[in-house]
């Protein structure tokens, strides 16, 4: 998530490194966690699909419509980064 906010691009080697890093989520965590982990998998491709396809278009509804739809997931990358901590406290806050 963050390389995505921090480079603006979903990189090919950092969302790998993600996956393979959070796949113990799926044992560790109840469904939710696991679902939001595929979501912003599924996000980082779509993205890389895009800037790809940004890549290869001339000016035009589809070029504008592709740069929307980028700007639409960076904001969610953007507003799940800020919300980070309150998708993990229930799962890691220690009780006295």
């Amino acid at each position: 998530m963050v390389s995505v906010l921090r480079g603006g691009t979903a990189d090919e080697d950092e969302r790998h490194k993600f996956w393979v890093d959070t796949m113990p989520c799926y044992f560790l965590f109840k469904d939710e966690i696991s679902k939001f982990i595929d979501e912003v998998n599924r996000k980082a491709i779509r993205l890389q699909h895009l800037e790809k396809k940004s890549d290869r278009l001339e000016r035009g509804e589809e070029l504008s419509a592709a740069v929307d739809e980028q700007t639409k997931i960076k904001e969610w990358f953007t507003n799940e980064l800020n919300n980070i901590n309150n998708r993990f406290e229930k799962y890691l806050r220690l009780y006295h």
